[in-house]
């Protein structure tokens, strides 16, 4: 690690900075407050905003699937930015983001992380379809807007940019970085981790299967947030999983266009 990362990791506490670990803490008007903040300015706005998309459009256009994840980028990292960077009660040193905290041997954590993470979420969202949404229609939105205009390489680096790159930072940033931090200052570890979680879920509930998956991963990016503290460690797992992900169902599409559909489909 450079000089400025090193006085960084430093100036870090023991773990997230007010933790709640073997106090009770009286949680102020203020920290209420934030916390609002962070969910009316962050999920809600999102949610109001995305309500367009939520009803049948004849046709997902590369203009509406660029709408839609600018507005999940816009609306969650704006939030953490105005109510906690800028109000001076969320620092980019102490979520380790700036300057960048991250060690090399994090990389295979990272990786090994993603590989266990990628099966267990394919086949518990599998589950939920089979089990409580009865069969692909819940996820047919994503798809459009994963693939706006079908199989086309615009399409295909569109949604590779902003879910792999930009969707991964602005969701860590204000799930774990921003919601995370806040349960932690003031409530329980088991209480935050949960909490945080639930929230992710609920952040990605377009489909039933898609938020039981989330929890996974939101489960296993505050656990590994809370190990290293530097948010750049579940920054890197979800690019890895979001960009795989990516990548595994524009190959697919590429199979059924070219073969057809496989047998059960």
């Amino acid at each position: 690690m450079n000089d400025e990362t090193v006085a960084a990791a430093e100036q870090l506490p023991e773990a997230i900075p007010g933790h709640a670990e073997n106090e009770k803490k009286r949680i102020s008007g203020r920290d209420w407050l934030e916390l609002a903040g962070y969910l009316i300015l962050g999920l809600g706005l999102l949610f109001a905003a995305s309500i367009p998309l939520a009803f049948k459009m004849e046709k997902i256009t590369l203009g509406i699937a660029l709408l839609a994840f600018v507005m999940n980028v816009f609306f969650l990292l704006g939030s953490v930015l105005l109510v906690g960077h800028w109000s001076g009660k969320l620092k980019l040193a102490d979520i380790g983001f700036w300057p960048v905290l991250w060690e090399k041997r994090w990389l295979l954590v990272v990786i090994g992380l993603t590989i266990a993470l990628l099966p267990v979420r394919m086949i518990l969202g599998t589950l939920v379809i089979e089990l409580f949404e009865g069969g692909m229609d819940s996820l047919q939105l994503r798809m459009d807007i994963f693939l706006p205009g079908g199989l086309t390489l615009h399409g295909f680096l569109l949604t590779l940019l902003f879910t792999g790159i930009l969707v991964p930072i602005a969701e860590e940033m204000y799930f774990r970085g921003a919601i995370y931090g806040w349960l932690r200052r003031n409530v329980s570890l088991p209480f935050a981790l949960i909490g945080s979680t639930l929230l992710f879920g609920l952040g990605h509930m377009d489909s039933l299967a898609v938020a039981a998956s989330s929890l996974v991963l939101g489960f296993a990016n505050a656990v590994l947030y809370e190990k290293v503290r530097s948010i750049w460690a579940p920054i890197a797992v979800h690019m890895l999983n979001n960009s795989i992900a990516v990548v595994l169902l524009y190959l697919s599409m590429m199979v059924v266009e070219q073969y057809g559909p496989l047998p059960g489909m």
